[in-house]
């Protein structure tokens, strides 16, 4: 998912006889998706560490890839509000 359309260029770079691609030190993930449009334009989305363990999951991706889908069908179904949870404190560890 592309969350902000506001892209600048970072640095030039080329690929190598092997296909690799340096990014630089400039670039702290460690792991990232690669989108590519009609045009041939790469995009590297970071995958956040707590995510890993999804993307290396086949069958937990296909399960979201799944409701993704089921989603964009309009398939889904409202549990109502959860605005009573908002101001909840989220303990992050």
């Amino acid at each position: 998912m592309v969350i902000n359309q506001d892209f600048h260029l970072l640095q030039e770079a080329t690929i190598d006889s092997n296909g690799s691609l340096q990014l630089g030190p400039s670039v702290t993930a460690s792991r990232y998706r690669i989108l590519v449009n009609a045009n041939g334009q790469l995009l590297l989305d970071p995958i956040d560490d707590r995510e890993q363990w999804l993307w290396q999951n086949p069958q937990a991706i296909a399960t979201v890839q799944t409701g993704i889908a089921q989603a964009v069908q309009g398939q889904t179904l409202s549990l109502g509000s959860f605005a009573q949870y908002a101001n909840l404190d989220i303990d992050d560890e």
